[in-house]
């Protein structure tokens, strides 16, 4: 099955369903071809650090958490794509913002397909970020119908 037929195969599971995001694992030297793959279907990348940042160097430390489910929510609405691509979401397991990142993708997820490329590791059914000595570590199970591995 080509990169192709497999994303857009896990894309149509997905859809209709209550959370429609998939996890995405993808070793960095097929990036390229990723993205080259998810412009053919019509998806709009965001670069959730840059976007982040941008937004959230403006407000107070005591109001960044609030305001990053508002920022990528109003994100989300500017575009007519179906299928949105986040990338670079290092940002978000950052202490200063307290999210849970999948917990964040469910809430965004309802009317568009979200493809999130994981930057941490995926064991079993679930999700790892950084390691458990680190102020960012961030562990999650039970997703597995949501973890595509490319």
């Amino acid at each position: 099955m080509s990169l192709h037929e497999q994303l857009e195969t896990n894309i149509e599971v997905i859809k209709g369903q209550r959370h429609q995001f998939l996890i995405l694992s993808f070793q960095a030297n097929i990036e390229s071809k990723v993205i080259d793959v998810l412009k053919e279907l019509g998806t709009t990348t965001f670069n959730v650090n840059l976007l982040l940042a941008n937004k959230l160097k403006e407000l107070p430390i005591s109001k960044r958490k609030r305001a990053v489910k508002d920022i990528l929510r109003e994100a989300l609405n500017e575009v007519k794509d179906e299928i949105i691509y986040f990338e670079r979401i290092e940002y978000l397991f950052d202490e200063e913002l307290n999210q849970d990142p999948i917990k964040l993708f469910e809430y965004l997820s309802g009317n568009k397909v979200l493809l999130i490329k994981w930057p941490g590791d995926m064991s079993g059914n679930g999700l790892i970020y950084a390691t458990p000595d680190h102020p960012e570590y961030y562990q999650v199970d039970g997703y597995q119908d949501h973890l595509v591995v490319i």
